[in-house]
């Protein structure tokens, strides 16, 4: 493939409609500010209180989440979407991220990163030389001890 030229240009074009606009528009903001809100409550903690209006983190979020869940209600309904489908994909996320959220409660675990000069598996086709040298970052997980705390975790690099 030739990575010089340009692909054909899509046809598609964004909507118009005024009224199916201002669902998405509002759902839209709706969810960036519920996203400002979940990023102050990582930053400054749950049960912080915002400097200038003096209103708890907890609150806003709180209050952001409710307007997400009211935007996405209407758009469902403006939009004739299938909810039956949406409640089975949600079910399915739930699953998925409770065992995701379960790791956490697990020993700690790092992710441990090491510049690569020579490949322990046989060499793989699509990288590598024929006795498989490479040059990359190899992704090892390895188990911490749970009495250690995640500063004291060593051979852990930042990727460069």
């Amino acid at each position: 493939m030739d990575h010089t030229k340009l692909v054909d240009a899509s046809p598609w074009h964004p909507i118009t409609d005024q009224l199916d606009l201002k669902y998405l528009g509002k759902l839209g903001e709706e969810a960036t500010e519920m996203s400002t809100a979940i990023f102050r409550c990582i930053i400054q903690g749950l049960d912080e209180a915002e400097p200038v209006t003096g209103k708890i983190n907890r609150a806003w979020l709180q209050d952001e989440v409710a307007d997400v869940y009211a935007g996405l209600a209407l758009t469902v309904k403006h939009f004739q979407l299938d909810e039956e489908a949406i409640r089975a994909r949600k079910k399915r996320k739930m699953d998925h991220l409770s065992q995701w959220h379960s790791y956490a409660e697990a020993p700690p675990v790092a992710w441990e990163y090491e510049q690569a000069t020579r490949v322990v598996a046989p060499p793989r086709p699509e990288g590598g030389d024929a006795e498989g040298h490479y040059s990359g970052w190899v992704r090892r997980l390895s188990h911490v001890e749970p009495d250690r705390g995640a500063s004291d975790i060593r051979n852990v690099r930042a990727l460069r």
